[in-house]
């Protein structure tokens, strides 16, 4: 995947508080969303991803994250495939996010 396709939590998080428009999808099983997630972010395990993408503007920003970012590099691909031009994934996952967060109230 090239790596103008991924964004940084740091850069994920700026687009949260500017208000960016744009689709912020987990692409974990269930029981991890529960687990813990990014706030906005809507499931859509990848088992049924391109199934619950069907309809959605394809001009759209997306942002897919996982844990570590191995299945939303695949479902990247898989959306990119349908037209959605503008699909990147969230780099090193849910996991990079937690530590972002965790660097940020720690000071």
């Amino acid at each position: 995947m090239d790596v103008r396709q991924e964004v940084t939590a740091e850069e994920l998080d700026l687009m949260q508080r500017e208000g960016a428009d744009f689709y912020l999808v987990d692409v974990r099983e269930a029981e991890e969303y529960e687990d813990g997630h990014i706030s906005g972010a809507v499931l859509f395990p990848l088992a049924v991803l391109e199934e619950k993408m069907k309809g959605m503007r394809e001009d759209r920003a997306l942002v897919l994250y996982c844990r570590t970012g191995v299945r939303s590099k695949e479902g990247c691909v898989r959306l990119q495939r349908m037209g959605f031009r503008n699909a990147r994934t969230l780099r090193g996952g849910f996991e990079a996010w937690k530590e972002m967060k965790d660097e940020e109230y720690s000071v």
